[in-house]
């Protein structure tokens, strides 16, 4: 019992796994955060287990992103929450809402980011890559 057991978990993670990377348009997401907090996303409440340090950049695997949006992504659009000062709940301040296009890497933003929401602004600088700057 317990090795058929295995053998279904096996299969199962085999076909997930495989149909989450079906798509795959892009290698990494980029995150080129120029402020002096560290930034965050959170789909469905849940953070980046990478979160993106103040002044760096980082970088996610494609395969990554496409796991933590598989049940989060309707019409293959993932949806995540923006914040900054991540590291610090006292500072940690929501800047916008950002969506993924599961199938081509596109990234944009709700129109407060557009705007330039308080003293951050978030910018799509190519598929999958992200500016984050900070307004004096």
């Amino acid at each position: 019992m317990n090795r058929l057991f295995k053998i279904l978990s096996a299969t199962l993670l085999t076909l997930t796994t495989a149909s989450v990377l079906a798509d795959k348009p892009i290698t990494y997401i980029f995150t080129d955060n120029r402020t002096d907090l560290e930034s965050n996303a959170f789909i469905e409440g849940m953070p980046s287990l990478h979160p993106t340090p103040a002044n760096k950049t980082s970088k996610v695997g494609w395969s990554e992103v496409s796991m933590a949006c598989h049940f989060h992504a309707p019409q293959d659009i993932c949806t995540a929450t923006i914040k900054m000062g991540t590291n610090n709940r006292a500072t940690e301040v929501v800047i916008g809402t950002a969506s993924i296009n599961m199938k081509t890497g596109e990234i944009t933003y709700d129109d407060s980011c557009d705007k330039s929401l308080g003293k951050y602004t978030l910018k799509s600088i190519g598929l999958g890559k992200t500016l984050i700057t900070q307004h004096p």
